[in-house]
């Protein structure tokens, strides 16, 4: 049996002009991501990611409606900076949402799972539940979920 020769797996990704356009995009937000980052403070700048940009309107997330009310009083600064680079400056507005998930750079799985609860009754809801499931993987995964039910 004879071997083709391999591709880098980027290279692979960007013969397909969808994944190609997808991968382009990616960067162009991982790029204007860094960009701001760098443009605020360091308490915002961890507080804020980009989310999309859609039609020339630049969406950015932030962990908590404080953050997202002092990110709005830099959003004309940031614009105008933005905007004077030439990759950018199509920009029209910038839309700032609130994003309740955790931040993804401090919080740690292991943090995570510490903060993570569950009552002794849905623990034996789930242990319940894992005797009436016909599917042995899901009856085993929710076995072992409804075993970390704690007792207050």
């Amino acid at each position: 049996m004879q071997y083709k020769t391999h591709k880098s797996f980027t290279g692979l990704l960007r013969s397909n002009s969808l994944l190609h356009n997808f991968i382009a995009r990616v960067e162009d937000l991982e790029a204007i991501n860094k960009l701001i980052v760098s443009k605020l403070e360091p308490s915002l700048a961890s507080n804020c990611r980009v989310a999309n940009l859609r039609d020339g309107i630049l969406i950015l997330a932030t962990t908590s409606p404080a953050w997202n009310h002092k990110l709005r009083f830099y959003s004309l600064d940031l614009l105008t900076e933005l905007r004077s680079d030439p990759r950018w400056s199509g920009l029209k507005s910038i839309e700032i949402r609130v994003d309740y998930l955790p931040n993804t750079e401090s919080a740690s799985p292991a943090k995570l799972k510490d903060k993570i609860s569950m009552s002794q009754a849905s623990g034996q809801l789930l242990r319940q539940l894992a005797e009436s499931v016909k599917h042995p993987r899901l009856a085993n995964m929710l076995q072992k979920l409804g075993s970390r039910g704690k007792s207050k």
